[in-house]
């Protein structure tokens, strides 16, 4: 069983992402208004979008547990 540790990371993770994306749209909403259609997003919902990403990957990961060990060989002999 995975602990409340990771899937706590994962809802962190979850939650700062959809964040990250409510703040992007509001970026773009607020360029348009101001007639700024060229300008890039700031660089902290870049970094928020990223390290969101980055974290929540890495509490899927870890609440999946131990990956089965894939052998060639274990594979041929089931044939």
């Amino acid at each position: 069983m995975a602990s409340s540790f990771w899937k706590g990371v994962v809802g962190v993770g979850l939650f700062a992402l959809a964040h990250a994306a409510f703040s992007a749209a509001q970026h773009r909403s607020y360029m348009r208004l101001t007639e700024k259609e060229n300008e890039t997003l700031p660089v902290d919902i870049v970094l928020q979008t990223l390290l969101s990403f980055v974290m929540t990957c890495y509490g899927i990961v870890n609440i999946a547990g131990e990956f089965k060990d894939m052998d060639a060989s274990s594979e041929l002999k089931t044939k």
